[in-house]
């Protein structure tokens, strides 16, 4: 027998089906891609990232943490707060649940200032080690000066003072969230209340 010749009709039928069938599971699979890509994607946060009615005088502390980090050698981190509703009062390394857990570290203090509403706080891994994952990266306490809000932001643009490194010293992608705190109570809603009858 010898080779099958399709008419240009029927060649071109085939091609449709064939390409109409490439679309159709490109457009199936596209939405399991993109989710994936953002489920891995790495993420600096701030946690818990709403804080409510602490009162002034009261202290409260937040985790900054990365997660799905591929490989990190160094963290850096600044945050910025509202200095007149929030003091910073100290930043840690975690005792559990840290990303660089189990290895040695190059510890550095939190640089902290009240004035302008900022702290400063990083580590390093030291020699050739490195690692990945999820995990905290420090705890930042605050005091509560007054009754207001405050949001609790990292610095921009991503890789200037708030920055992942590798294993290679290159700037890991990452993206950011926030918190927020506020003690603003807001009043109930009242309702003026007219006597039509008696």
């Amino acid at each position: 027998m010898g080779p099958l010749h399709l008419h240009n009709d029927e060649g071109r039928k085939v091609g449709k089906i064939y390409y109409s069938l490439v679309f159709a599971f490109l457009l199936l699979s596209f939405p399991v891609i993109m989710n994936k890509t953002f489920a891995d994607a790495t993420v600096m946060r701030v946690e818990p990232a709403d804080i409510q009615n602490i009162a002034v005088g009261q202290s409260f502390t937040v985790n900054l943490t990365v997660a799905n980090v591929p490989a990190i050698f160094t963290w850096q981190i600044m945050l910025s707060y509202n200095s007149t509703t929030l003091n910073c009062t100290g930043g840690v390394y975690p005792t559990a649940g840290g990303i660089f857990a189990g290895h040695t570290i190059i510890p550095v203090a939190p640089v902290i200032d009240n004035k302008v509403g900022s702290v400063s706080f990083g580590a390093s891994l030291s020699g050739s080690d490195i690692t990945s994952g999820s995990g905290i990266l420090c705890q930042i306490t605050f005091k509560v000066n007054a009754t207001g809000t405050s949001g609790l932001k990292y610095s921009t643009p991503y890789g200037a003072d708030t920055f992942l490194l590798d294993g290679d010293l290159n700037v890991a992608p990452a993206s950011t969230e926030d918190g927020f705190f506020s003690n603003v109570v807001t009043p109930p809603t009242t309702h003026d209340v007219a006597i039509s009858n008696l």
